[in-house]
């Protein structure tokens, strides 16, 4: 019997007016232990990643009228979270706000988040606390030079905010 393949997740690469949007997480298990991510989560059963990004977007952000584009980066780590090891493999897809529209998202504790932000880019290295990925600056640029070409795959190693297992 092999092992479970990883567990697959999706984020979001919104950019809008020279500013990210960013999910200021953390883990209920150790809730002082926080970083910044892109807004995303995990493929539930029978869900396309379409439609799971779809979903964590409302459920995190409440933004609804979005097109979901191409997918520009993605990685493969292990780590720790909710005293439990995690295998995941996220996938980084950019994501255009159409009319900007919202509903009210999901309380933020149900989602993990202290707080989603909209953070000027040129701020993303000064900002405290760890990132994930470690080089969300990379991401932007790689989403502008790609085009049609596959997805990059990037290495994040032990730069994750998490310990390792």
């Amino acid at each position: 019997m092999s092992a479970p393949g990883p567990r697959i997740a999706v984020r979001a690469l919104l950019l809008d007016a020279g500013a990210i949007l960013l999910a200021r997480s953390y883990d209920r298990y150790a809730p002082d232990r926080l970083w910044w991510e892109l807004p995303g989560g995990g493929v539930d059963p029978g869900e396309s990643r379409d439609e799971a990004l779809r979903r964590e977007l409302r459920e995190e952000t409440g933004y609804v009228d979005v097109e979901i584009g191409t997918e520009v980066v993605w990685w493969e780590t292990t780590w720790v979270f909710t005293d439990r090891e995690v295998h995941q493999r996220d996938h980084v897809h950019v994501v255009t706000l159409r009319s900007g529209e919202r509903v009210e998202p999901s309380p933020l504790a149900t989602e993990g988040l202290h707080s989603v932000s909209w953070v000027d880019v040129d701020r993303l290295a000064r900002l405290e606390g760890p990132i994930v990925p470690p080089s969300p600056m990379d991401v932007v640029r790689l989403a502008g030079s790609l085009g049609s070409a596959d997805p990059v795959r990037l290495e994040v190693g032990d730069h994750v905010p998490w310990p390792p297992p």
